[in-house]
C-alpha cells in the first residue's frame, strides 16, 4: 500500500475524535502535527510515522480498530537508496547492541563478518546442558561450550534473525540436523525494535534450560526425554527449569522478558502468600500505593497473541492490582472486581477464564498512562488534548485538576461525574459514549477507585495498548467453578 492510498484511506474512515486516539496509541501530539484539517493532520500523521519508522506500527493499529477493511500488507516501496539505508542504520544498531551485551557478560565472545554492518555472528559461550546421547541407551552428554550462528536476512528487521546451533546441543527446539532453533511463537510476535542484544540473552537461557516449551517442538526425542521425570531431574541438577517452575510453560513464549516476569511471579508465589485483607487494601488505597503488577481477566476465547489488551474500540481499560487478588480463586476475583465488560463481563458459567499480568511499577506507569478508576481521571481523559481531547475544560476546572501529581483520589467526584454525562459527544449519549470508551458498566462502577465487590478491590485505568508492546504472563484460570487460585 501506498503512502497517499494509506492517507486516503484513514482520512475516509476515521473521524476527528478516533485521529486523536490513534494519534495517542501512536504516542505522537495531535496537536503538534501542522495543518488546520483533518485531511492535513492525516497526511502530516502518515509521513511522521513513515519518517520515525511507525508504518508498520500504524498499520497495525488501523488492522486492529477497521477489521472489516482491506489494509494491504504489501511492504511501501522506497527507493533503493532509502532501503539500503534502512537496513545500514538497524545493522549498525544491532552490532551496538551486540557489543553492549559482550561488554556487560565477559564470557560471551563474538567474530562478526564485518566490522561495522555485520550480517553474520559467531557466538561462543558457557552454560550448562547437554549433547545428544552417544546411542539409544544412553543418558545425554553434560556439555558447558556452545557455538551459535546468526544470520540476519536481507529485510531484517522487519524479520527475526536465523539462528544456528553449530556445535551439540540436546533441545527440544532445536533442529538435531540442521541445529536451527525454532523460534515459534517469538518469530510471530516479532517486532523490528525487540533488539539483537535479546536475543543473545535467549540463546544463553535456552542453552540452559531457563528457556523451553514443547509446542514447537523440533526434536521429538528430545523432548520426550526432557518430559520425562529423569529428564526433569536431569535439567534441575545442571541448573535448568522444571515444568512445575515454568508459570506459562503453555504460553508458547520464548520471551526473555517475559520469562523473567514469570520467574519473579514464581518466587513471589513460592513465599506463601495469604490473601490480603480488606483492611490492607484499603490502607493501600490510603496511602495511595503504586501498582507494581497489574492483571486484567478476560475470556479464554477471546485472547489473541496480536491483539490490544482490552476490546478493540476502548481507549482505556480496565485492570486491577494482581497482589491484592493473589491467592484468590477465579470466582472470587470476578466478584472484587466486577465492574463490567472491564474485564469482558459474559453471563456464560462455561466460559474459561485467562489472567493477563503485567509489570507497571515506576518503570512502566507513565508508558502505561496509569490512573485511579475515578471520574475526574477520566475528565483528565476526555479533556487533555494529549490524550483524548474531547472535552475542552474551562480554566477553573484546570485549576482544580490542579498540577502533578495530582490527586484524583479528590472528594470532588460528583462534580466530575456532572461534567462528564452532561457533555455533547456528537449527538452520543453521554453513558453511550463514556462506556464505549471505557467499558462502565454503570451499576458496578461508582467512580471512586475501588470497587463494591465482596472483598472492595482497587481499580485502575489504563492506556489499551497491543500486547505485543508489552511484557506479560498468563495464567489459566479455568471455570469459576474450577476454584483455580491465582498464583
Amino acid at each position: 500500500m501506498k503512502l497517499q492510498k494509506l492517507t486516503d484511506k484513514i482520512e475516509r474512515l476515521f473521524n476527528i475524535s478516533e485521529l486523536r486516539d490513534l494519534c495517542f496509541r501512536l504516542s505522537v501530539e495531535y496537536d503538534d502535527l501542522s495543518g488546520e484539517n483533518r485531511k492535513d493532520k492525516v497526511r502530516e500523521l502518515v509521513q511522521f510515522c513513515n519518517r520515525r519508522g511507525k508504518i508498520d506500527e500504524l498499520m497495525h493499529l488501523c488492522r486492529l480498530l477497521r477489521p472489516n477493511e482491506s489494509w494491504d500488507s504489501e511492504p511501501f516501496k522506497v527507493a533503493q537508496s532509502g532501503r539500503q539505508y534502512i537496513r545500514t542504520v538497524a545493522l549498525a544498531a544491532a552490532k551496538h547492541e551486540v557489543d553492549k551485551f559482550v561488554s556487560d557478560h565477559p564470557d560471551f565472545h563474538v567474530l562478526v563478518n564485518s566490522q561495522n554492518t555485520p550480517t553474520e555472528y559467531i557466538f561462543r559461550f558457557k552454560a550448562s546442558s547437554v549433547a545428544p546421547p552417544l546411542d539409544e541407551h544412553s543418558d545425554p552428554v553434560p556439555i558447558f561450550e556452545h557455538k551459535v550462528h546468526f544470520f540476519l536476512p536481507p529485510d531484517y528487521p522487519k524479520r527475526p534473525p536465523e539462528i544456528h546451533w553449530l556445535s551439540p546441543i540436546y533441545h527440544c527446539n532445536i533442529d538435531p540436523e540442521s541445529g536451527k532453533l525454532g523460534i515459534g511463537i517469538l518469530e510471530e510476535n516479532y517486532l523490528p525494535n525487540l533488539g539483537l542484544g535479546r536475543f543473545c540473552k535467549m540463546i544463553v537461557e535456552i542453552a540452559s534450560f531457563h528457556n523451553y516449551e514443547f509446542t514447537h517442538s523440533k526434536n521429538a526425542q528430545a523432548k520426550k526425554w526432557l518430559n520425562s521425570p529423569k529428564g526433569q531431574e536431569a535439567i534441575r541438577e545442571i541448573g535448568g527449569y522444571q515444568l512445575h517452575e515454568r508459570l506459562n510453560s503453555e504460553s508458547e513464549d520464548l520471551h526473555p522478558r517475559m520469562h523473567e516476569l514469570n520467574k519473579r511471579l514464581l518466587h513471589q508465589s513460592n513465599q506463601n502468600h495469604s490473601k490480603m485483607s480488606p483492611l490492607e487494601i484499603q490502607e493501600r488505597l490510603k496511602n495511595q500505593k503504586l501498582v507494581e503488577y497489574a492483571i486484567r481477566l478476560i475470556p479464554k476465547a477471546d485472547y489473541h497473541k496480536e491483539g490490544l489488551i482490552g476490546k478493540d474500540e476502548r481507549s482505556y481499560v480496565f485492570i486491577g492490582d494482581y497482589y491484592e487478588q493473589r491467592s484468590r480463586s477465579l470466582r472470587e476475583i470476578l466478584a472484587n472486581l466486577w465492574i463490567g465488560d472491564a474485564f469482558d463481563k459474559v453471563a456464560n458459567a462455561n466460559t474459561e477464564w485467562l489472567g493477563i499480568i503485567f509489570e507497571v511499577g515506576e518503570l512502566n506507569y507513565r508508558k502505561f498512562d496509569l490512573m485511579p478508576a475515578t471520574w475526574k481521571s477520566m475528565f483528565r481523559i476526555v479533556s487533555d488534548p494529549k490524550r483524548l481531547g474531547i472535552i475542552e475544560p474551562t480554566s477553573k476546572e484546570k485549576e482544580s485538576m490542579g498540577d502533578a501529581p495530582r490527586d484524583y483520589y479528590s472528594h470532588d467526584q460528583r462534580y466530575w461525574y456532572a461534567r462528564l454525562t452532561s457533555h455533547n459527544y456528537n449527538k452520543i449519549h453521554p453513558h453511550t459514549f463514556l462506556s464505549s470508551c471505557f467499558g462502565i458498566d454503570w451499576f458496578c462502577f461508582d467512580g471512586r477507585g475501588i470497587t463494591k465487590g465482596q472483598v472492595p478491590s482497587r481499580i485502575f485505568l489504563v492506556k489499551n495498548s497491543p500486547l505485543t508492546y508489552i511484557t506479560y504472563s498468563i495464567q489459566d484460570l479455568g471455570l469459576p467453578n474450577d476454584n483455580k487460585v491465582l498464583i
